[in-house]
């Protein structure tokens, strides 16, 4: 038990160093509340190089890495400046360190964990990969699931106890502190008040965790809510770079993006929407800043697995689809790489918003075509799975997604926020590709299991803030606070 609360402290600790030293420009209390995410990716990308290494992988291999990566970038940060830490970051580190501490203990006591046989799947997967690294069996199921979830449920070898029970509730939590932090940030640009803000967020999140679903995803042993966490920090803060002209966004955009395309087996492809919606709207420098690292790890760890695995052409990854994907990601980098020339840069960078969404409706209405009764029933089974059909309890996600609709549909009567096509886009594109990803495999099915139904927790958060966004600033002048003059069309 009380390694299980050092474990998880000590990747807190982790994140909110690297954190630190790497995102000097943000605020700290972001930092503080998103520090858990940090030191997971952080961790888990030090692992994956200590794997590749030929002497083989070790925790003390991890550990030089760490310490090495961490050495550079304070060393990064001494030639940039060192400022005394204020009081009140302090105070909110050490509070959030020691919430993070309270509920990886009552959640080891009380053995908070639900799981299925994917998750102890899941669990024995990353135990492998981290006690004989990347066998014949490990690349195989690897064609099934993302790794670094795998992983990090993975090191229940070293705690002990069978499940890391604290994991799921600790990241449910820093996800609480997170969203509400950036939700706060981002309305407070849109209604300029503070207190509205305030109250908008804390609902949105009181939204967002409402239905069962959400709530037992706090507890489930399973990559989707550390994939939710981090497509929602991606997406906002791309929307904070457009909104505060602040470049500094851009690096845990970018990070994001990198843990999201290791979460999940779809993760590459999704990851491109926000990196897409990003690179539209940047220069070229900043352009490469955002795309290039996810971009390049989703590359290399997919062609290492197409190299490696062995041929099982029934995986849910298959090599084919493995191919495809290396394809688009590899245009997807090569169309950033020379977007200096300007021709491209004008017939095509400025128009990548349009050409997102005008390719994936040209796909998806290719799929219809080829596939109309396995895609309709995936449209269904969708619509099923997320509106409840009798009574809020026959769906999982009770009226969440009810709300999210309505209340669009009752804001189309007001003006449009600054920087709206970033979310909308983000969306749309999402749910296009959602329907789009059933193509490759059956039809999606009825029931919270499904993973087309899981994938929807991905997009719920950017979904309940963009509608809370879309009536902020009405809110706030009818509270009387400041209201930024709000705009007929996008604003790029």
């Amino acid at each position: 038990m009380i390694g299980q609360v050092v474990h998880l402290s000590s990747w807190y600790l982790l994140g909110l160093v690297v954190s630190l030293l790497a995102f000097d420009r943000l605020p700290a209390v972001f930092l503080c509340c998103s520090a858990f995410f940090w030191g997971v990716l952080f961790w888990s990308a030090a692992w994956l190089v200590a794997l590749h290494i030929p002497f083989g992988a070790t925790r003390l291999t991890a550990a030089i890495i760490i310490l090495l990566v961490l050495l550079l970038l304070s060393l990064r940060r001494i030639r940039r400046g060192v400022s005394r830490p204020r009081f009140q970051d302090v105070v909110v580190g050490a509070s959030v360190l020691g919430l993070v501490a309270c509920v990886a203990w009552f959640s080891a006591v009380l053995r908070l964990a639900a799981g299925s046989f994917d998750s102890v799947a899941l669990i024995r997967l990353g135990e492998s990969i981290l006690e004989r690294g990347f066998s014949p069996w490990a690349l195989y199921r690897l064609g099934h699931r993302g790794v670094m979830a795998a992983m990090l449920h993975g090191t229940v070898a070293y705690t002990g106890g069978g499940c890391l029970y604290g994991l799921q509730p600790v990241m449910a939590v820093s996800f609480v502190l997170t969203f509400c932090w950036l939700s706060f940030r981002v309305l407070l640009h849109v209604c300029g008040g503070r207190s509205v803000a305030l109250v908008l967020s804390l609902a949105g999140c009181a939204v967002l965790f409402s239905s069962r679903l959400m709530m037992l995803q706090c507890f489930f042993v399973h990559d989707n809510l550390i994939a939710a966490a981090f497509f929602f920090i991606g997406a906002a803060c791309i929307w904070l770079s457009f909104s505060e002209d602040n470049n500094g966004w851009l690096a845990p955009a970018s990070w994001a993006m990198v843990a999201f395309s290791l979460t999940r087996l779809e993760g590459p492809l999704y990851a491109l929407i926000p990196l897409t919606v990003g690179c539209s709207e940047l220069g070229y420098n900043k352009r490469l800043k955002l795309a290039l690292p996810a971009v390049i790890a989703g590359v290399v760890w997919n062609a290492g697995q197409l190299v490696g695995r062995q041929s099982e052409s029934w995986a849910l990854l298959s090599e084919n689809w493995l191919a495809a994907l290396l394809v688009v990601l590899c245009g997807f980098g090569l169309l950033q790489l020379f977007s200096f020339v300007d021709t491209v840069e004008r017939a095509v960078i400025r128009h990548l918003r349009e050409l997102l969404l005008l390719s994936l409706a040209g796909f998806l209405l290719l799929a219809f075509m080829m596939k109309p009764a396995a895609m309709t029933r995936s449209v269904l089974v969708i619509g099923r799975n997320i509106f409840p059909p009798l009574s809020i309890w026959q769906s999982w996600w009770g009226l969440t997604w009810v709300f999210i609709a309505a209340a669009y549909v009752l804001s189309l009567g007001l003006g449009r926020f600054r920087q709206e096509w970033v979310m909308s886009t983000v969306i749309v594109s999402f749910l296009l590709l959602t329907l789009l990803v059933s193509y490759g495999r059956n039809p999606y099915r009825f029931g919270w299991g499904d993973s087309g139904n899981r994938m929807m927790t991905h997009i719920a958060p950017i979904a309940v803030l963009y509608v809370f966004a879309r009536y902020a600033g009405a809110v706030a002048e009818i509270m009387g606070s400041r209201r930024p003059a709000a705009t007929s069309g996008s604003t790029r």
